[in-house]
């Protein structure tokens, strides 16, 4: 019959006996294991052995540990011990260490890891602009002025050992740029440096997360608002009168990208295909390359920018950089516009109208480029040209929609031929896909026509 040993309910049960300041309840597998109850401080796994003829102690963890886990990290000491290892000084050099290791230090080295993806395991490396972003929230921002020390974030913290810094120290940071920079900054910097303790412990050089426990400042709503019809009439118009940042947001419009997708445009990404973007993996959220057809407008946008000699991104003034002043710009085609209370991502959440016009869900996740179920990423390889006819012709009838929103009268139009072809009551007519039928009279409109008749404009 096999010997049944201690288990987890009976270390539970334990407490220091009345009238007694130091005991030890030893386990009964493996020798010299036992939890230490003591008056002062709270119980823990300590690990009896000898070295040099004398006995000696060593913790293994707090009570909290399980008994198994306390087991398995006492017999590995227990080979150390056996190997002839000091393992009370080991522990102790270890200490020194990570005391003499600065919160500025320890980022170096965690932006290091992060920069050449040795951490987390089996990730690619951020791209430049989140790279970016964690390294202003850990480092400080950058001076205004050249030489200038960095400041703000956490870069208070950087004299502190990481050891030594605690959950107050974390809050009083968080709270201050929270004043400071707003509720969304704080929020971003507390993830960014949550996940350089879970660095740090993963290194060795804490024990726990100061930031676990700590309560967000204000949880941050997903966003819900799509632009209307006249709302996106009065932008594209507005957009127009603003040079470089306008051509960015009519872009958007038309092609349906992120925002940094096509601010950070390159030159070479135009020259891949002769009539569509092809932007590469490192540069889309999901890592995969993504082919974006252009309508005509997108091409004319495109055709009227000029390449200049040295420069690696389409928009921009600094040849080595893309486009900046997005903050400036934005509020600048807000006060055109008249429009408030929008983001740049928006424009995306308002593909919701190609599904109103005809356009199948799939195809528009496909132009979102949002990530494909696990299953179907695991077992269909990634293929730039799949559903590339679907989403031209989407992208065009989108684009004829837009000129007409841009029309006197536009938005109410287009609403009504969205309703009149959802309504059809002609037999023959409704025989014809949705997207045909609307793209067909929204033509005829910009033309000036009345037609019944349905001619597809493919691509």
């Amino acid at each position: 019959m096999a010997k049944r040993y201690l288990t987890d309910a009976y270390f539970d049960r334990l407490s220091l006996p009345a009238g007694e300041t130091d005991k030890t309840f030893y386990d009964d597998k493996v020798t010299g294991l036992g939890l230490r109850f003591r008056a002062e401080g709270k119980p823990k796994w300590t690990l009896y052995f000898q070295r040099q003829g004398r006995q000696r102690r060593f913790v293994i963890g707090p009570r909290s540990l399980r008994l198994e886990a306390a087991r398995e990290a006492a017999q590995l000491r227990q080979a150390d011990v056996a190997k002839g290892v000091d393992i009370l000084q080991v522990r102790k050099d270890e200490r020194k260490q990570v005391k003499q290791d600065t919160f500025g230090q320890a980022v170096e080295k965690y932006l290091e890891a992060r920069r050449k993806a040795v951490w987390p395991p089996n990730r690619l490396a951020p791209r430049a602009t989140t790279y970016d972003e964690i390294e202003r929230y850990l480092n400080g921002a950058k001076p205004e002025s050249k030489g200038g020390p960095r400041r703000g974030y956490f870069r208070p913290l950087h004299r502190t050992a990481v050891a030594n810094i605690s959950q107050r120290d974390v809050k009083k940071q968080l709270d201050e740029i929270a004043r400071t920079n707003g509720v969304v900054a704080a929020l971003r910097a507390r993830a960014s440096i949550s996940t350089f303790f879970a660095w740090a412990i993963d290194a060795g050089r804490r024990e726990t997360n100061p930031v676990a426990n700590l309560s967000k400042h204000g949880e941050r709503e997903s966003r819900s608002r799509t632009l209307a019809f006249d709302e996106i009439a009065k932008i594209w118009k507005a957009a127009g009168d603003l040079g470089e940042y306008g051509k960015i947001v009519q872009l958007l419009f038309l092609t349906l990208c992120r925002r940094d997708e096509i601010g950070e445009l390159e030159c070479a990404e135009l020259d891949k295909e002769p009539d569509a973007i092809v932007l590469p993996g490192t540069r889309t959220k999901n890592r995969v390359d993504l082919l974006v057809p252009l309508s005509a407008p997108a091409q004319e946008i495109l055709c009227g920018v000029a390449r200049r000699e040295g420069y690696q991104h389409l928009f921009g003034l600094r040849k080595d950089k893309p486009f900046s002043g997005w903050s400036k710009a934005k509020a600048e085609l807000d006060e055109e516009a008249g429009v408030d209370g929008w983001t740049l991502h928006d424009i995306r959440r308002s593909a919701s109208t190609l599904e109103r016009i005809g356009v199948a869900e799939y195809v528009v996740e496909a132009l979102l480029n949002h990530k494909r179920p696990k299953l179907s990423r695991t077992y269909k390889p990634h293929d730039l040209y799949k559903l590339a006819p679907e989403k031209r012709e989407a992208l065009n009838i989108w684009a004829l929609c837009i000129r007409l929103l841009c029309k006197p009268q536009g938005p109410a139009l287009l609403n009504a031929i969205i309703r009149k072809e959802e309504d059809e009551a002609d037999q023959a007519r409704k025989m014809m896909p949705l997207r045909y039928r609307i793209q067909s009279t929204v033509q005829a409109k910009l033309n000036g026509e009345q037609s019944d008749n349905v001619v597809p404009i493919r691509a």
